[in-house]
């Protein structure tokens, strides 16, 4: 899958994939030695994410139901929890400094093909 920010113009993602099951989205990176550059892990019915296990930090992109951006959340730390975006439908989360890179900001509009 690929995640564009169609705002700013900017690929988010050229390798993302989908947590698609209850044990996939608890799951998450957990086990994972690194996230490459490219890579994104998708979250859908997702309103904030726990970093219980991980390795690295990650930032995180939290969208409404139509992929507009609500908050995003750099630097994102083990052992850590995400603040509760209410309005959030999907998360997506992303090797750390992707948010600064691609210029994503609050109301940016995300295409994921």
């Amino acid at each position: 899958m690929y995640i564009k920010n169609a705002t700013q113009n900017t690929q988010v993602a050229y390798r993302a994939r989908e947590a698609r099951s209850f044990w996939a989205k608890l799951k998450g990176l957990i086990g994972q030695r690194c996230f490459e550059a490219g890579e994104a892990l998708i979250l859908r019915r997702c309103r904030a994410i726990h970093m219980f296990g991980m390795k690295f930090p990650i930032d995180a992109i939290f969208l409404d139901k139509d992929m507009q951006v609500l908050r995003l959340v750099r630097n994102l730390m083990p052992g850590s929890i995400s603040p509760f975006v209410y309005r959030a439908y999907t998360t997506i989360e992303l090797p750390i400094g992707t948010i600064d890179q691609t210029k994503s900001k609050e109301g940016d509009q995300l295409i994921i093909v």
